[in-house]
């Protein structure tokens, strides 16, 4: 699964958080842009199109951004910082951003990118929905696994 998500471009662009991005074409070495925004102190996580390379959203602080940097329809209010996106494996409009909440637990949030004209939304009623066991460590990783 690793090899198909990185034959996808999923990854392409990054956001960072102090205004710069990061965009790998295919050349050696990526291109990288300064004072893009938004400005962000601390974590942010970004996914790109799987096709185009171009970036679909990011997260930073407590709340999702559009490709252009505007506050993602149904984002604010997070609790938690954003850890990981995920691709629904079924619908290539939805996606899972990945956090933790309080009591150590693990919670997804669900974008649809058809919605709001193709900028993307949180879908109602699938914000910060916990789930998992109690947590030892604050950290998370996520990797495709086969069971």
């Amino acid at each position: 699964m690793q090899s198909q998500i990185a034959a996808t471009r999923y990854f392409d662009t990054w956001r960072l958080g102090e205004r710069g991005t990061l965009k790998f074409d295919g050349a050696q070495l990526p291109v990288a842009t300064a004072n893009t925004g938004p400005f962000f102190l601390g974590r942010e996580n970004s996914i790109s199109d799987p096709v185009t390379g171009d970036l679909l959203f990011s997260a930073g602080n407590n709340w999702l951004h559009e490709a252009d940097g505007d506050t993602m329809v149904g984002s604010l209010g997070l609790y938690t910082l954003p850890e990981a996106m995920i691709p629904h494996p079924g619908n290539n409009d939805l996606f899972y951003v990945l956090s933790e909440v309080p009591g150590a637990r693990y919670s997804y949030t669900l974008v649809d990118m058809s919605m709001n004209g193709g900028q993307g939304a949180v879908v109602p009623g699938v914000k910060e929905i916990a789930f998992g066991p109690a947590m030892v460590s604050t950290r998370m990783q996520v990797f495709s696994s086969p069971n």
